[in-house]
């Protein structure tokens, strides 16, 4: 369910306030999940699509995700968004996809990519926004058809 493409990753969140030392060397923008903070799924809210704190925007969505629960679950004690349909969302066209701390290895999601609680962390603190990181990410199939002629690694071995 992950989308496959390149995206461009500029947001950071977690549990964490920003001065503490977990997360005080994230230098993407960060948010953080509390009580207010949802990522809004509902295709007519103007805010589809996006992490947005009801207390800064005014609430026009039926339906989001509540992230504090996923934060005090662990599962988004760290994150970062990946930008896909974001530039210019299309409705139904997927909405809030994360990279983020998994429940187990190898434990599914509902489309999001995610590491143990220490991967992501590390990822958090190494993206620098100055560089314009990416994620790649495809099919294991579409990764190899593409390793030759982009120069990716080769994981077959």
């Amino acid at each position: 369910r992950s989308p496959a493409g390149v995206f461009a990753l500029s947001l950071a969140f977690g549990k964490a306030d920003k001065t503490e030392p977990d997360v005080k060397d994230i230098k993407l923008q960060y948010t953080q999940i509390t009580s207010h903070v949802w990522g809004v799924d509902d295709v007519k809210s103007k805010y589809y699509n996006r992490i947005a704190d009801d207390q800064l925007v005014q609430k026009d969505w039926d339906s989001a995700e509540d992230m504090q629960r996923y934060a005090n679950e662990g599962v988004y004690e760290f994150g970062v968004v990946i930008e896909h349909n974001y530039e210019h969302p299309i409705p139904g066209k997927g909405s809030c996809f994360f990279i983020h701390v998994h429940r187990r290895p190898g434990a599914p999601t509902g489309g999001c990519t995610a590491f143990a609680r220490d991967i992501v962390k590390e990822v958090l603190c190494w993206l620098d926004p100055s560089k314009k990181p990416i994620l790649v990410q495809f099919p294991k199939a579409i990764f190899a058809e593409l390793t030759h002629d982009w120069n990716l690694p080769d994981f077959s071995v």
